[in-house]
């Protein structure tokens, strides 16, 4: 079977990645695939995970105005798929264009919709603006939604936010499994993700400036690309903190990292899915997670594997962490439960679901 993936990035540490390149390469390794991967907004050569050699990678770049722009995407399209002609396309994409696609090309190949995020991605802005040009953008993913062949959510909760009975739930697979024990003994607390809107490293640094007062014996280590619009090292500095807080490249071997953690933190205002946690769980680790929109909720069973705290509520989150660091016992049964709880994410059984779906569309 042949399989075009469209996405914007393979260039990058983020979880959209991360799962493409799993899936890819299984599905080529396993099945014996032929894939096809067009990336739209970035370059091919500095891919920071591995992709299988046998996956065929092309790169374009748009520019122009609003019109202008959709139509060289339309032709751009067009063309690799016309060359590939895949069997099926599947559209990593959660953006205004990748919602549009089936509008922009007219093909027999059917599409599949992968959804990565959440569509409630608001930021700070005018409250009534926002409301109205939202409602706007809602009628429109929903519109288009409705066209493709399928609509493919990792989490429960997004059945929630779309209004489709082609929506199918396969949840993420997990990329490894380790039976190593994670350093309970550390004094060190783990967090994953880049330096952006979405991540609220800001709200983390606040309440981690609570705890080391309590514990000043502690370190946070945050592994993830930088951002030049938000300095979060200016910000530990002005929080005082910068002794207790260690900023990390993104690294290939973050499996490693999370073994020289005691528990993980996840302060996200939004997220698609949240393949840090279950990475995290894997490695026997107890997770600390405001329970914001789309993800930690389908993951955590609270109090049982980790904690999921009402979104915003500093307060609590900072208790629960300060639980975690005095009770060591605690952190270890509750890592252990986690690492018992991913079974699900099984990538054999994951990759089974996608190998069945592919066939029955085709």
């Amino acid at each position: 079977m042949k399989i075009l993936y469209i996405t914007p990035f393979v260039e990058g540490a983020g979880g959209v990645q991360r799962v493409l390149s799993t899936k890819t390469n299984y599905l080529i390794d396993r099945y014996n695939y032929e894939i096809s991967i067009l990336s739209t907004n970035s370059g091919i050569d500095n891919k920071h995970y591995d992709f299988n050699d046998n996956i065929k990678f092309y790169s374009e770049q748009v520019s122009g105005s609003v019109f202008t722009y959709l139509y060289n995407y339309s032709k751009i399209l067009k063309k690799h798929i016309e060359k590939i002609k895949p069997d099926i396309i599947v559209v990593c994409d959660n953006g205004y264009k990748g919602y549009a696609i089936p509008f922009l090309i007219s093909v027999e190949q059917k599409i599949i919709f992968e959804c990565h995020g959440t569509r409630h991605t608001e930021e700070k802005g005018n409250r009534i603006c926002n409301y109205i040009l939202n409602s706007f953008k809602y009628k429109f993913f929903d519109i288009c939604a409705a066209q493709f062949s399928k609509i493919i959510a990792p989490v429960d909760d997004f059945k929630n936010e779309f209004n489709s009975n082609n929506l199918v739930v396969i949840p993420n697979p997990l990329w490894f499994f380790t039976d190593n024990e994670p350093n309970y003994n550390s004094k060190k607390v783990i967090a994953v993700g880049r330096h952006s809107y979405q991540k609220n490293f800001e709200v983390m640094l606040s309440i981690w400036k609570k705890v080391v007062v309590k514990h000043p014996d502690w370190v946070l280590e945050i592994y993830g690309e930088s951002d030049s619009n938000i300095d979060l090292k200016s910000v530990s500095n002005i929080l005082g903190i910068n002794k207790n807080v260690v900023f990390y490249d993104a690294v290939r071997n973050i499996n490693e990292k999370y073994l020289e953690a005691s528990f993980f933190l996840l302060t996200s205002r939004f997220e698609g899915f949240g393949m840090v946690l279950i990475e995290a769980m894997a490695s026997g680790l107890a997770c600390v997670s405001f329970d914001c929109r789309r993800g930690p909720k389908d993951i955590i069973e609270n109090n049982r594997n980790g904690f999921l705290i009402r979104f915003g509520d500093e307060e609590a989150f900072m208790e629960k962490v300060n639980l975690l660091i005095e009770d060591e016992n605690l952190r270890l049964q509750m890592g252990k439960n986690a690492q018992e709880s991913i079974g699900k994410y099984d990538i054999d059984s994951i990759m089974q679901q996608w190998k069945l779906l592919f066939e029955s569309i085709v």
